[in-house]
C-alpha cells in the first residue's frame, strides 16, 4: 500500500487492488493537479471537488455520498458528516490490503458521537486541519483521540509555498496535539497489517504542481 497527497483533500490510495483517488479538485490561483489515473474516485464534497480532473479507468466507481460499495476487492464505505440545514459532506473508510483508511471530508462542525461509531476501527486517519469556516483545530484534535487510529495524515492546510485562507496553517495542529511536525516524507508505503503505533503524525510533501508566479502575485 502506497499512500501519496496532492494537497487539500486530494490522495492517492494505490495498492495491487487498485488506485483510489480522493477529493480531486479543480484548478486554484495555487495549485494544479498532474494527471491521475484511478479505479475509484472519491468525492466527500461537490463545491470542493473536481472528479472530471481524474481520468478513470474502465469499469471505474465514483463515489459521492453515504452508502457501501465494493470494486475490485475495495471496500467503501461513506458515512454522512453534516448536519441538517448543511451541504453534504461525506466521510468515506477504504478498506485494502487489510487496512482501514479513513477520509474525513472537511466537516462543518464536530462530528456527533454517532457518527463517530459509524466510522468504525481506523488505521489511517485522513484528518482535515479546518479553516474558519470550518471544523475547528480543537475539535479535529479531540476526534483524533476518540478515533485512536495508529497514522495522523493532515490534509486540508495552507501550505507556506501556496497559502489558501480557506484553511488554517499546519502548525496550529500541531500545537494542538502538542507535538512537533516530522519531516515530510514523499510517500507513506506499508505492508499488509504493517501499521503499528498510535497517533503517529505522518506529513506528506504535496505532489500537486504550484503556480508559483500566481502565488508571488498575491
Amino acid at each position: 500500500m502506497e499512500i501519496s497527497w496532492y494537497g487539500n483533500g486530494c490522495f492517492r490510495l494505490r495498492s495491487q487492488l487498485g488506485t483510489v483517488i480522493t477529493d480531486p479538485y479543480p484548478p486554484t490561483s495555487a495549485l494544479r493537479l498532474p494527471k491521475l489515473n484511478a479505479a475509484v474516485v472519491a468525492v466527500s464534497e461537490s463545491a470542493l471537488c473536481d472528479d472530471t480532473v481524474v481520468n478513470r479507468e474502465d469499469h471505474s466507481l465514483l463515489v459521492s455520498g453515504p452508502g457501501e460499495y465494493e470494486i475490485g476487492g475495495i471496500f467503501i464505505m461513506g458515512v454522512p458528516m453534516h448536519a441538517r440545514g448543511q451541504p453534504p459532506v461525506t466521510a468515506f473508510v477504504f478498506e485494502m490490503e487489510g487496512l482501514a483508511i479513513c477520509h474525513l471530508g472537511l466537516p462543518w462542525q464536530t462530528p456527533s458521537a454517532a457518527q463517530i461509531e459509524d466510522l468504525g476501527n481506523v488505521d489511517v486517519l485522513l484528518l482535515p486541519v479546518g479553516g474558519p469556516e470550518r471544523i475547528s483545530v480543537q475539535a479535529v484534535s479531540d476526534l483524533a483521540s476518540e478515533l485512536e487510529p495508529k497514522v495522523l495524515m493532515p490534509m486540508y492546510y495552507s501550505l507556506p509555498d501556496a497559502p489558501d485562507d480557506r484553511f488554517h496553517t499546519l502548525d496550529r495542529l500541531a500545537h494542538e496535539l502538542g507535538t512537533k511536525l516530522p519531516e515530510p516524507a514523499a510517500t507513506f508505503n506499508t505492508r499488509r497489517g504493517g501499521v503499528s503505533g498510535q497517533n503517529t503524525l505522518v506529513l506528506l510533501e504535496s505532489r500537486a504542481q504550484v503556480r508559483r508566479e500566481a502565488v508571488s502575485q498575491e
